[in-house]
């Protein structure tokens, strides 16, 4: 038996490391392109119909409603699963404040396509802050890979309010919109859109005891 020739082998050499790093370039371009072919068909209104996304949404709502504080998690797409999609575990923030949405977590399981959060407040209509818009632009404004933020509100009666935003290419994220803050939800969104972001509202009941 040679000396140290387990060893030698275990302690990867730069060339070891540069093949490493040449797969996982390889793995996050698999995912990138999945991203993308899911981003041109998967609507809002398929979004919202997807039961994992909803147990997500209620389970998140439950957190935001009991103690007061932003929660949210993220979507990936990723080549690894048979409908492409991975989803994150709910975080719960600090006071009205929660993780920045691109910032990179640890084994991140695929290319971030959408990003939920909820607002505390339970009166008034929907209005996203700069930062919000800002999440819209994703990792990749230059190759037009726009990412759904959503930001969501639990109300007094338990309805959960979703607002879809996704950035065009041009969307301006700097507009004002305290203005408008006290307006209804409509006219928000439609000053969303006219800075070119593509904007869908939803509401889903409260939750069933059976979900």
């Amino acid at each position: 038996m040679r000396k140290g020739g387990d060893a030698g082998r275990r302690t990867g050499g730069p060339a070891q490391k540069r093949k490493k790093g040449g797969e996982r370039m390889e793995e996050w371009e698999k995912d990138k392109q999945t991203a993308y072919r899911l981003l041109s068909r998967l609507t809002p209104e398929k979004i919202v119909r997807m039961r994992r996304f909803r147990k997500l949404v209620y389970k998140a709502a439950e957190l935001t409603d009991e103690t007061g504080h932003e929660t949210g998690f993220k979507v990936y797409a990723t080549h690894r699963t048979r409908d492409g999609l991975a989803f994150g575990p709910v975080v719960l923030g600090s006071g009205d404040e929660l993780y920045s949405p691109f910032r990179i977590e640890l084994f991140e399981p695929g290319c971030l396509i959408l990003y939920l959060h909820f607002h505390p407040d339970a009166e008034g209509a929907i209005v996203p802050s700069t930062e919000d818009l800002h999440s819209t632009l994703g990792l990749f404004p230059e190759e037009k890979f726009f990412p759904w933020a959503v930001i969501a509100q639990v109300r007094r009666n338990g309805r959960i309010d979703l607002l879809f935003i996704r950035a065009q290419y041009g969307a301006d994220p700097e507009i004002e919109l305290s203005e408008v803050s006290e307006a209804r939800q409509g006219e928000i969104n439609k000053k969303l859109e006219e800075a070119g972001f593509i904007v869908a509202f939803f509401s889903i009941k409260p939750k069933l005891k059976k979900e």
